[in-house]
């Protein structure tokens, strides 16, 4: 089986910083020689939007007034490792909110990682065997079918929908963004999908955290994969 990342997002939120639509200018300005472009949204308005594009190195960074989001389709192996393209420039650029006069407190993460394991042979009638012991046909005649696992810990909430992946249409229809490098494949590919989020509440978070995350996403995802 090959596994096919095809959508990734880490996002640092913290408490609002309402002029940071006029401090965000020199924190990106070092950036700008690095990416492909830069897309501004309500631009010079408290809730501002500005995403820097960096196409070369298949990676976006948008930033709020209440929060930092790195979005990706790189290996997430790869992004867990020391000077990955997460510890630079998006750690970097997180720093520099954090020493701003203006900052508050950090309020959580989100870690979310959406992939596909391919298997070509891999269909419904396989994950029914393993994940669904009785006939749900009785409840609705159903093609296509997910299990949602949901845990709860001190506010801090691990959620993982799978299933058996039947086309591109899995990920179109939850509105999830994929992989435009891996869209043949993905359009004509079988196996199983799987959509994994993390939403910790923390006081602090820097490349550790993040490694932590990711850790976390490898051992439930290696989990599910073991049972196909």
């Amino acid at each position: 089986m090959a596994i096919i990342q095809s959508f990734h997002q880490f996002e640092i939120r913290f408490t609002p910083i309402l002029n940071f639509h006029i401090l965000s200018r020199t924190i990106i300005a070092p950036y700008l020689t690095r990416t492909s472009s830069v897309n501004i949204e309500n631009e010079n308005l408290i809730k501002q939007r500005i995403t820097l594009i960096f196409d070369s190195e298949g990676f976006n960074i948008s930033l709020f007034w209440d929060r930092i989001i790195f979005q990706t389709s790189s290996n997430l192996k790869n992004l867990a490792e020391s000077n990955s393209i997460v510890e630079e420039p998006f750690f970097s650029i997180f720093k520099k909110i954090t020493s701003l006069d203006e900052f508050g407190n950090i309020l959580n993460c989100l870690f979310n990682i959406v992939t596909i394991n391919v298997n070509a042979d891999y269909k419904l009638e396989n994950f029914k065997k393993v994940f669904l012991k009785d006939d749900l046909n009785e409840i609705l005649p159903y093609k296509d079918v997910a299990i949602t696992l949901n845990e709860i810990v001190n506010n801090n909430v691990t959620e993982v929908s799978f299933g058996p992946y039947v086309g591109i249409e899995d990920l179109t229809n939850r509105k999830i963004k994929y992989s435009l490098i891996h869209e043949e494949e993905l359009r004509t590919a079988g196996g199983v999908f799987s959509d994994l989020k993390i939403v910790d509440e923390v006081d602090s978070v820097d490349f550790k955290t993040y490694q932590g995350f990711a850790e976390k996403a490898n051992i439930v995802l290696t989990r599910i994969w073991k049972r196909m």
